[in-house]
């Protein structure tokens, strides 16, 4: 009983139009974020630290984030049955390791950058567009044979109707 009580709580966070406006505005400033951080050159060394704090604080929000949508739901199965959790997930993992290193500061430019991308999973606009453009590879594959046949067909023709007026270049299909 007490296990359901907790579980609605986070629920009702996870689904409050609130926590998901918080989310995106969070999403939204870690994009500017890494936009600022690309001039560390001309950053002043003051301003160095606070940056770091805030990058900090973007990665401390997206884990207790994940944690609530884990935990709102009913098992961790749940949760990661969906794709999009699994994606948010490792994102949100990968940006929890400790960088070091001479390509500290390409990988962290780079996670910074991916961490970007979790727009589309709380965006539920931008996830049916790419669960849409998922679903119609198979298709785009059956669009770009049937284009392949016919380019084939009219080399064919061409060849047959050109190569002894020019064999150098229609003496064969050149494939």
């Amino acid at each position: 009983m007490a296990g359901t009580k907790i579980v609605n709580a986070f629920l009702k966070i996870r689904n409050s139009k609130f926590f998901n406006t918080l989310v995106i505005s969070v999403i939204i400033a870690s994009a500017l974020y890494a936009g600022v951080s690309s001039y560390n050159e001309i950053i002043p060394a003051d301003y160095v630290f606070l940056l770091q704090v805030f990058d900090y604080s973007i990665t401390i929000f997206f884990t207790i984030e994940i944690l609530i949508r884990i935990f709102a739901e009913r098992s961790l199965v749940n949760f990661f049955k969906d794709g999009w959790n699994v994606f948010d997930f490792l994102i949100v993992s990968i940006s929890l390791i400790p960088i070091g290193g001479a390509e500290s500061v390409f990988v962290a430019r780079l996670l910074r950058i991916v961490r970007i991308l979790r727009i589309i999973t709380v965006v539920p606009a931008f996830r049916h567009i790419i669960d849409s453009l998922i679903k119609t590879i198979p298709r785009v594959g059956f669009i770009a044979l049937l284009m392949f046949i016919f380019i084939y067909v009219w080399g064919a023709l061409g060849t047959l109707f050109f190569d002894e007026v020019d064999p150098e270049h229609w003496g064969n299909i050149g494939v």
